[in-house]
């Protein structure tokens, strides 16, 4: 169970291990919201990034992703699904989840610059931390996964 690989019992992160990373690919109809790092972020500066982050002591990855959706973006995540597990060597694992808003809020917190709901026309044109724009790519070629009403 991914769960259960990469330093985590029962999906909750343990101290002796690196903290799993958590991002959430927000659908809003049949666009995923990206944003934009600042110009002064200590990595990867004015790219386009996913909600998310590290997880923190006694948090699930899905704990960690709804709660970094709510920081970086305000909006409020009822439920996710589990898109993928991707190991990142030493510096842990990093899970990435989907899920739908059809909220009409963003605010951005400090981190970032901007933002953009983004379609699979837009990708050409935007720089984006390493392999977000692969993800990008493929929930957006995915017709089921845009058509997709979570409740």
């Amino acid at each position: 169970h991914p769960l259960c690989s990469g330093g985590l019992r029962s999906g909750v992160v343990r101290n002796d291990m690196p903290a799993p990373t958590a991002v959430v690919l927000v659908f809003r109809r049949d666009r995923v919201l990206a944003l934009l790092r600042g110009s002064s972020a200590p990595w990867y500066p004015d790219t386009w990034n996913l909600p998310g982050g590290a997880c923190e002591p006694g948090e699930t990855p899905e704990e960690g992703a709804i709660r970094e959706c709510r920081e970086e973006t305000g909006i409020r995540l009822q439920h996710t699904t589990l898109f993928r597990v991707v190991s990142m060597g030493a510096d842990g694992d990093l899970y990435v989840f989907t899920a739908r808003d059809e909220s009409s809020y963003v605010g951005i917190c400090w981190e970032s610059a901007d933002y953009q709901w983004v379609g699979l026309h837009d990708l050409g044109g935007m720089s984006f931390v390493p392999y977000v724009e692969d993800l990008f790519r493929e929930v957006l070629s995915d017709e089921s996964r845009l058509t997709l009403r979570t409740t």
